[in-house]
């Protein structure tokens, strides 16, 4: 029989190889639910390493089989101190130990950040502010900030034409700041000299190209077309004619509702009326497209200098070399909108 110190020697031994197999079953065993993270594969950390905030995350997304294993454990090591912030991959089959190691070394999964356009820095910065952790308020202070104004030498008016529709690769956790200086550096890559040679033989500078692309943008979404409209609206700034871009008068207006120009638009005034006024507005109605700034790039050499939405509604464009043709085109398309009741 063995004594009673003996007896305690081993009950002793055998917790400690209790907590020890507890311990292992913490650290190794496989605790990402992999069917929640077929839906939610990622996990975020924030800027400001809010523990209490991700532990929460974790419950509210049920992303662990067993949560309550990952947060004594977490505990047990002040895992607290060693979270990185940024946007995390799980991946099936992960125990606690490779959790930890993911989120303790900073090798975080980047975002395919995509903006298509925007019609003002305000819809910019909220498309971007979606898709990463900065917010849409910090996004247009840094725009707008001096600064940056100052940098980039350009104005409120115009500065929306340096953002590049595209898909850009983004850590989630890049500050506004650092996004600014990103996308600058890829607006800067995109003028390359080729660009800018062209845009030279045209007469124009980066923004004046930007601004009429920003217009040729909102006229057609027919790539097409679009070297046609863009070698018109040359033509007119070539010849001191006013563009008389309907776009433009829409934008002034700022009625999504709005489907069609009427003489109450054309009166109104505004630098962006280009009913009223010659020459190019003080800056972009949208962010233009690649496909729309290279369609000035490469306008078409064209004798026409009036163009007209088709009648029939398929978004494509009748254009004309005189007056006399383009007030007739015109007809018809008024005449159009009259009889499916479309009038302002």
């Amino acid at each position: 029989m063995p004594s009673n110190k003996v007896k305690w020697i081993l009950i002793v031994i055998g917790l400690i190889l209790l907590f020890a197999t507890k311990i292992a079953f913490d650290i190794f065993s496989v605790n990402i639910s992999n069917a929640v993270i077929a839906e939610n594969p990622y996990l975020y950390v924030s800027s400001d390493k809010n523990y209490k905030q991700f532990i929460w995350q974790l419950n509210q997304n049920n992303q662990l089989q067993n949560p309550a294993s990952f947060e004594r454990l977490a505990n047990a090591v002040q895992f607290n101190k060693r979270l990185k912030p940024g946007r995390y991959l799980l991946k099936p089959g992960m125990s606690n130990f490779d959790l930890f190691k993911l989120l303790a070394s900073g090798k975080q999964s980047p975002v395919d950040l995509v903006f298509t356009g925007a019609n003002t820095i305000e819809q910019l910065a909220a498309s971007i502010g979606n898709q990463l952790e900065t917010d849409s308020l910090q996004l247009m202070r840094e725009i707008w900030s001096e600064d940056f104004l100052t940098q980039v030498q350009m104005d409120s008016a115009n500065v929306i034409g340096l953002f590049i529709p595209n898909t850009y690769n983004f850590y989630w956790n890049t500050s506004a700041q650092e996004c600014m200086q990103r996308l600058l550096k890829e607006y800067q890559k995109f003028w390359s000299q080729n660009r800018q040679n062209k845009a030279l033989k045209l007469g124009l500078n980066q923004r004046q190209v930007s601004v009429l692309a920003s217009i040729v943008q909102k006229e057609s979404n027919l790539y097409k077309e679009m070297p046609l409209i863009a070698g018109v609206y040359l033509n007119r700034l070539n010849k001191g004619m006013p563009l008389q871009a309907d776009p433009t008068l829409l934008f002034v207006a700022n009625d999504p509702k709005r489907k069609r120009v009427t003489a109450e638009l054309i009166a109104m005034s505004s630098p962006y009326n280009t009913y009223l006024n010659l020459g190019l507005p003080p800056g972009p109605i949208c962010c233009p497209s690649v496909q729309a700034i290279d369609a000035v790039l490469n306008a078409s050499k064209t004798m026409n200098y009036y163009f007209c939405a088709a009648p029939d509604f398929s978004g494509k464009h009748i254009f004309a070399k005189t007056l006399q043709e383009h007030n007739i085109n015109a007809h018809n398309y008024r005449k159009a909108l009259n009889k499916i009741g479309v009038f302002r």
